[in-house]
């Protein structure tokens, strides 16, 4: 008799926590600030992380620890003005505090072409084409970097 009385009560239960659902995901979004754990904020209000999950992305509220950085346009072509001006790449992600990576993501769409070099000591040596494409190539990559060791 006990055991039909707790599965009674765990269904009514059940029906009425489906029923203010609805409630309770209005009023976890409403507490859901971008500083917020989403797992928190969805305990504190009793619904599942994945209905959390569902409810921002409907209202298109942007979650999620990491963001990605949005670089305006005027920032994106002074960048590539100076890639394109003769600049490395990650000298110039240096002093603008964005990854060389981004910069050359910015380079390759707008057509520019970075110079990627290798660094041999004191002096700078254009970087092999990998593969060679003849014997010849090699050699004379070969003999060329001997030349810039031996003047070190």
């Amino acid at each position: 008799m006990a055991d039909t009385r707790n599965r009674q009560d765990r269904a009514t239960a059940a029906n009425r926590s489906r029923k203010d659902f609805p409630q309770r995901i209005e009023a976890a979004l409403a507490d859901y600030t971008p500083d917020s754990v989403i797992l928190h904020v969805a305990r504190k209000h009793g619904v599942s992380v994945t209905a959390m999950y569902d409810a921002l992305a409907k209202r298109g509220i942007q979650y999620g620890r990491f963001r990605r950085k949005q670089y305006s346009a005027t920032i994106k072509a002074h960048a590539v003005e100076l890639v394109q001006g003769g600049a490395a790449l990650s000298a110039v992600g240096g002093l603008m505090g964005i990854p060389s990576a981004t910069i050359a993501g910015w380079c390759k769409s707008a057509g520019v072409q970075s110079s990627h070099r290798w660094r041999r000591g004191t002096q700078e040596v254009e970087r092999p084409p990998w593969p060679f494409r003849t014997d010849e190539e090699k050699a004379l990559y070969l003999q060329q970097a001997e030349s810039v060791r031996r003047t070190e």
